[in-house]
């Protein structure tokens, strides 16, 4: 089970939103000038830079271009064994994917900056002996560090230098949160903490409730990509004196943090993704042996109550997949 009910219990779902929702795009735009939260809004900045840059190591059209087929290869191959396919890293994303994948990383960085970095930690407490996520979430020494050097950035006064500065930091934060082992506490993670976040639908149509499988894994498959391209990203900083070894260190990164039987922020992700594709299936075909048998004229014949019997056995289909998944591996 992911456990994400017991570590949102309680939680106000207005400030589950606000725990992770970006600065509004007017002052994302202007800066950080006239803005409730300007180093909020500088992170959030440099975080867009930072994940731009990487991505043009992977653009065809850029002449910075790193990628071969052998290293999407190694970037994937957590897919290739799960799938027995061997498709490679897909590093081309269209103008508005990136945009949703960069908000979702960009989210990240905002949740661990308001929850773990922040001393109110956000949330209020609803009892004395309630466990709010702050209280179970453990940064690593290297997640510390790097966002104290973010902090150290933000306080420097040459603007090229700063900028510099906090961009690399940003960079550290973001490996040091995709390389973190989680052992039996996954939510130690500021990564699987966001993730439990994100599971709930906190506006709009449906607040209240659980998102979808199929929509929770969007949200998934937006981090694991985006998580990739860091990965590269570093891997490339990290040996541009010898291009030759960018795939050996990237293979050992992957194989220690980035593979499903690794417990690590990102074992865990890959493992629901698992799940998560099973129950959407089982869903779809269940979607269409219900509106099969629905014509004009006996549409009023699926009630309320069918549709959260359906909502129950997409649940229940969810349990039963992660009961299978756990016995293949018995």
């Amino acid at each position: 089970m992911t456990g994400f009910l017991y570590h949102l219990t309680i939680l106000k779902d207005e400030e589950i939103w606000s725990s992770y929702k970006l600065p509004p795009k007017k002052e994302l735009d202007a800066g950080s000038e006239n803005t409730k939260d300007p180093n909020l809004v500088r992170i959030v900045v440099a975080a867009e830079a930072v994940l731009r840059d990487a991505y043009r190591l992977c653009s065809d059209t850029s002449p910075d271009r790193k990628m071969t087929q052998q290293r999407a290869n190694i970037l994937n191959e957590f897919y290739a064994r799960a799938s027995g396919k061997a498709d490679g890293f897909r590093y081309f994303k269209n103008a508005s994917t990136l945009v949703t994948y960069f908000t979702t990383m960009k989210q990240l960085l905002v949740y661990y900056y308001r929850v773990v970095y922040n001393e109110d930690s956000h949330f209020t407490q609803a009892t004395l002996d309630q466990a709010l996520p702050k209280d179970v979430i453990q940064p690593t020494g290297p997640q510390i560090q790097a966002m104290d050097e973010i902090i150290q950035a933000l306080a420097l006064e040459d603007g090229e230098e700063a900028e510099l500065a906090l961009k690399h930091a940003i960079r550290r934060l973001y490996l040091a949160l995709i390389c973190h082992t989680v052992g039996s506490v996954p939510f130690k993670s500021p990564v699987l903490s966001f993730c439990a976040m994100l599971s709930r639908k906190v506006r709009g149509k449906g607040r209240g409730l659980w998102e979808e499988p199929g929509n929770f894994n969007s949200h998934l498959s937006a981090l694991t990509w985006t998580a990739q391209l860091v990965l590269f990203d570093y891997a490339c900083f990290q040996e541009q004196d010898d291009e030759d070894q960018i795939p050996v260190l990237l293979a050992r990164i992957c194989q220690k943090f980035f593979q499903q039987l690794a417990e690590t922020p990102f074992g865990h992700i890959l493992q629901w993704r698992l799940y998560l594709f099973k129950v959407g299936k089982a869903a779809i075909a269940k979607t269409r042996s219900l509106l099969e048998c629905v014509t004009d004229s006996d549409a009023h014949c699926i009630t309320r109550k069918q549709l959260v019997a359906y909502q129950i056995g997409v649940h229940r289909q969810l349990r039963k997949a992660i009961g299978l998944q756990a016995a293949d591996h018995l």
